[in-house]
């Protein structure tokens, strides 16, 4: 879980394209994006890191949609697999019977 409001711990160097430069400097000065990070700060750190707590919890958001789609289709089949089990009792009968 991603907690904001936890105590820094360590600090890291993270080497910066000059793509993100602009786009940290994008963020900085565009209100809608800090609101969306829920974030008021103008400081590069503050905002690296609520990119980074933003982009793990959409990592952690897509691993649980895939959680789900398997464990969907592994109901799918055992479902399946029971329908084909009960069909083939039901022809085993049919034929002991017929």
């Amino acid at each position: 879980m991603i907690a904001t409001d936890s105590k820094t711990v360590r600090r890291i160097s993270m080497p910066l394209t000059e793509r993100d430069s602009q786009d940290l400097a994008l963020i900085r000065n565009s209100p809608e994006f800090k609101r969306e990070l829920n974030t008021t700060s103008d400081s590069e750190g503050a905002i690296a890191r609520a990119v980074f707590e933003e982009g793990v919890r959409a990592v952690m958001e897509r691993l649980a949609e895939r959680a789900y789609q398997q464990m969907g289709e592994d109901e799918e089949e055992a479902a399946r697999s029971l329908a084909n089990r009960q069909r083939l009792a039901r022809r085993g009968r049919d034929r002991v019977i017929g």
